[in-house]
């Protein structure tokens, strides 16, 4: 007997171990099948700035921030029903109706018949993480916008050569469709002749890691030969490996017909 109760006495102990740590990292409540909240830790507390007495006994839906669309939730609670584990990323509202981002874990916990009679919700808190996503989204989307808004041609590859951005000028001037060139390469845009240029010139590029500028006839689709110079800078990671390159083409034709006709005004 005594063995059994220093035993039971070491698994309570393990088991008040592990709830700390658990406590330490993680944002814990225990709901009903309803979604009534009947445990939640000091960091479910701190996080949604609701006291003890108003989380105990409310439903859930407190912390509703209204930011998922209805089927969200449905998913979830259809997926926990079954006696399933669900994993999700959660907006949550505080209590002075700050929003913030957990990372979610719901386990079912099953009775004797195998029904889930509770659910365990372990979350990690990753409202940092989301606000650095969306900082990156907007600037990500205004470079879109001015790349877009740029009167040159201007294009992006990666390191294989293959086009992953195009602008509306370079459309006009190639006179394509962006769709059907992303993703391949100059040898689909150009003729053989000139293709083997820019890919020995691009080749030269990721090899010096540098800038590049030099011009070069374009013999575009809509039959017209372009004088134009190409103006390309490498693209590089931290570690100072290539990554792609973003290259600018400004058509001189005009300015070399120009040049041409002074040069013979002046023999």
């Amino acid at each position: 007997i005594a063995s059994m109760v220093a035993e039971s006495e070491h698994g309570r102990r393990e088991l008040a171990t592990q709830k700390f740590a658990l406590d330490q990292h993680a944002i814990v409540s225990i709901t009903d099948t309803t979604g009534t909240i009947l445990y939640a830790n000091d960091r479910f507390f701190d996080i949604s700035g609701y006291a003890r007495e108003e989380l105990i006994g409310s439903n859930h839906r407190i912390i509703n921030s209204r930011r998922h669309p209805t089927e969200f939730f449905r998913d979830m609670w259809q997926t926990i029903s079954l006696g399933q584990v669900w994993h999700g990323e959660v907006c949550n509202r505080a209590r002075n109706g700050s929003l913030y981002w957990v990372n979610a874990t719901i386990v079912p916990l099953l009775n004797a018949a195998g029904e889930p009679e509770r659910h365990i919700a372990i979350r990690t808190d990753i409202t940092d993480r989301k606000r650095i996503e969306a900082q990156l989204s907007e600037q990500l989307h205004l470079v879109e916008e001015l790349i877009e808004a740029i009167p040159l041609p201007v294009y992006l590859k990666d390191s294989t050569g293959r086009y992953i951005r195009l602008n509306r000028a370079f459309e006009l001037f190639f006179h394509i469709d962006r769709q059907t060139i992303l993703g391949h390469t100059l040898r689909d845009l150009l003729p053989p002749e000139d293709a083997l240029l820019h890919i020995e010139k691009d080749a030269e590029l990721f090899a010096s890691k540098g800038m590049q500028s030099y011009e070069a006839a374009v013999h575009s689709r809509d039959g017209i030969i372009h004088d134009t110079l190409y103006r390309k800078a490498a693209l590089t990671r931290r570690d100072g490996s290539v990554s792609g390159l973003l290259g600018v083409i400004v058509d001189i034709t005009e300015r070399k017909h120009v040049e041409e006709a002074s040069r013979l005004n002046t023999m």
